[in-house]
């Protein structure tokens, strides 16, 4: 069955199927609560509560898009080890 079929037979039901959205990955100290701030001015800046690791984003990154840019920065940094 694909997608389409799958959303079709869905919203006969009255249901619709929507594309989970991204989670954080822990920090690389293993804490998994960050501070969220900036703007448009400075950029938006994620940081760990706990060791201050820092993301920063160029420009105002909106919500939906905040764990992209953390979870590319983890990743990174364990590609670099």
């Amino acid at each position: 069955m694909t997608v389409e079929e799958l959303r079709t037979e869905a919203a006969k039901l009255g249901y619709d199927i929507i594309k989970r959205p991204q989670r954080f990955l822990p920090c690389i100290c293993g804490y998994n609560r960050r501070t969220h701030g900036g703007g448009h001015l400075y950029g938006t800046l994620l940081k760990c509560k706990k060791c201050g690791f820092e993301v920063r984003g160029s420009g105002f990154v909106p919500l939906g898009a905040r764990p992209k840019l953390w979870n590319d920065a983890i990743r990174k940094f364990y590609e670099s080890k």
